[in-house]
């Protein structure tokens, strides 16, 4: 591969709260893109853009250097990475596969992995039909198909689809089930011993779990599962009421909600809902915590005993354009297993790893000096939005940085990393914890 960067390697005493660092010299750049840190610490993406040229470094080298990289795509361990590249010359969309062309199409937008990389799988247009491209098999055509769904454990695949206008179908393993007006999923537990979909046929909305129904009335959400595949929620809405539905149980009537979380022991759950105007509340477990402005983002640790939470509060009642109130304003928190910790001017939220859990450790991805949008949702530190403002991590109360684009995981040795770009230098920090 290319070498563009000098590195330089710095390692200072690993104490308590010491650290090592590795620093890469960056090219120059009109912008990043991303930069992600892979949860092992192994690897570091750093994507920016310079005179209409995209380049992908991985550890400091050049992994993929093009002109118009519409859009690139990450496995969570970060092992395997794909991006589309729009060619003006064929006027063809170019899907690369850890570096190398894979396939040529009139037209893709999405490329999905299995959590540790090792399956792929793509929706495409060629000739004005659609199809799947899973592995090295392709289904189609299709007069519509962009959703790809694999198992946490790998093992499993799903895809929905139309033939036609309201006549939609689910594809689990290979089975097909159809035809409905609407399809969303399917949605595999971790192991993949549960699946559901929703649908609407005859004009209602159902869900299916493992082949038994549920009408969800109005509207379904998409569901959850408990860490030992054993329990499944999801929310939906009846009467302009939601609710909660856990093993077939429904709880709630409230003025919103979110999905339900389950601990890592599978013995209780959590949900953010909402009472009054802008009235949130979290249920972790039998507990209530709020009032709040909003609440999301309910994880638990691994270790059975911590949990963490995302709210925002302090903001005032307004009208919005259609006269509706809300509360706009205010500051974000992050609870963590009842302790407040901000405030803060933005968070992720929303995301998958809004808190992460390590053992005992924990931290969370802060922002400030910035206003963040109602309802947006930062997916990644540095977006435009947030021009002008500064990430921090927070790690078990304490702080780090101050920089434009940011990132952090817990090491398999029970430590931490945290990765930055400072300037013109892509830095990768390790924080020896307690």
């Amino acid at each position: 591969m290319e070498r563009v960067i000098s590195l330089f390697l710095m390692t200072a005493a690993m104490t308590a709260g010491g650290f090592a660092k590795t620093l890469y010299d960056l090219p120059k750049y009109e912008s990043i893109r991303k930069l992600i840190l892979t949860p092992d610490g192994s690897t570091l993406y750093v994507e920016f853009l310079n005179d209409y040229m995209v380049t992908v470094l991985k550890n400091g080298e050049v992994y993929g250097k093009h002109n118009l990289i519409k859009n690139s795509f990450y496995s969570d361990n970060g092992k395997s990475v794909g991006w589309i590249l729009e060619n003006d010359m064929t006027k063809k969309n170019e899907i690369y596969l850890n570096g190398k062309k894979a396939a040529e199409t009139d037209f893709t937008c999405l490329i999905y992995f299995t959590p540790d990389g090792s399956r792929w799988g793509y929706p495409f247009e060629q000739d004005e039909k659609n199809y799947y491209q899973i592995d090295n098999e392709t289904f189609g055509p299709h007069k519509f198909g962009a959703c790809i769904f694999f198992s946490s454990d790998n093992q499993h695949t799903g895809y929905n689809y139309s033939l036609a206008e309201y006549e939609e179908y689910a594809v689990i393993d290979g089975k097909k089930f159809g035809p409905y007006e609407e399809v969303n999923g399917p949605y595999f537990s971790p192991d993949g011993s549960i699946v559901s979909y929703l649908y609407m046929k005859n004009w209602e909305h159902f869900i299916d779990v493992n082949g038994k129904t549920y009408d969800v009335y109005m509207e379904g959400y998409v569901p959850s599962y408990s860490p030992d595949n054993q329990h499944f929620a999801f929310t939906y809405v009846k009467g302009g009421k939601y609710y909660a539905c856990i093993d077939g149980k429904s709880e709630g009537g409230y003025g919103d909600i979110e999905d339900v979380s389950f601990s890592a022991d599978s013995s209780e759950y959590g949900y953010a809902y909402k009472k009054a105007l802008q009235k949130y509340y979290m249920k972790v477990g039998k507990k209530d915590y709020g009032p709040f402005d909003s609440a999301y983002a309910l994880h638990y640790s691994p270790n059975g005993k911590d949990f963490g939470f995302a709210y925002k509060k302090g903001g005032k009642a307004v009208k919005n354009e259609y006269g509706t109130k809300m509360v706009a304003g205010g500051k974000w928190y992050i609870n963590i297993t009842g302790k407040d910790y901000g405030p803060y001017d933005g968070v992720l939220y929303r995301n998958i790893d809004t808190i992460r859990f390590s053992g005992e450790h924990w931290g969370f991805l802060y922002g400030t000096g910035c206003v963040q949008p109602e309802g947006e949702v930062f997916s990644q530190p540095g977006i435009t939005d947030f021009e002008g403002g500064k990430w921090s991590v927070c790690i078990d109360g304490k702080s780090f940085g101050g920089y434009p684009w940011m990132d952090f995981c817990f090491t398999p040795d029970g430590n931490a990393m945290i990765a930055y770009i400072d300037g013109q230098k892509a830095v990768v920090e390790t924080v020896e914890l307690k």
